[in-house]
């Protein structure tokens, strides 16, 4: 299995479609064996999610995603994990314990520190996670 992060510094990107760098993980038997950066200065949302199916990504942790891009994900059998705030080793290690979900802010070591709340009066487009529909996040109270 491998998986996508959009990373600022050593942190999760909190745009996917402004992220300039991605942290490619292969994963085997809930461990690491492979770790690859990919630099995507420049590239349009379209171009990076091409580039990311072309390269069998089947998982991507994101902070913040836009509508087109989290469809497009989805109808590519990509499982997005979107709303993720945190250190990108913090969401590795939630991601390989089975702990990580869309909308939470992580701790230490992947623990899961708080969630992200949203103003649903406000909100009225759906994102679409893993299949299900859930609350925009277009604006944020945290």
């Amino acid at each position: 299995m491998k998986i996508a992060i959009p990373v600022f510094q050593t942190k999760i990107s909190p745009r996917f479609d402004r992220a300039q760098n991605f942290l490619l993980l292969d994963i085997v038997e809930d461990r690491v064996v492979d770790r690859e950066e990919l630099i995507t200065h420049g590239w349009t949302p379209a171009a990076t999610i091409k580039e990311l199916l072309h390269r069998s990504v089947h998982g991507m942790i994101c902070g913040g995603i836009d509508r087109d891009s989290m469809r497009r994900l989805h109808r590519s059998g990509v499982r997005v994990y979107s709303w993720v705030t945190g250190e990108v080793e913090d969401a590795v290690a939630s991601y390989l314990s089975h702990g990580l979900e869309s909308g939470i802010i992580l701790g230490a070591r992947g623990s899961r520190k708080e969630r992200w709340r949203f103003r649903a009066e406000r909100n009225r487009y759906c994102s679409q996670d893993n299949g299900h529909p859930t609350h925009s996040r277009e604006e944020v109270k945290h």
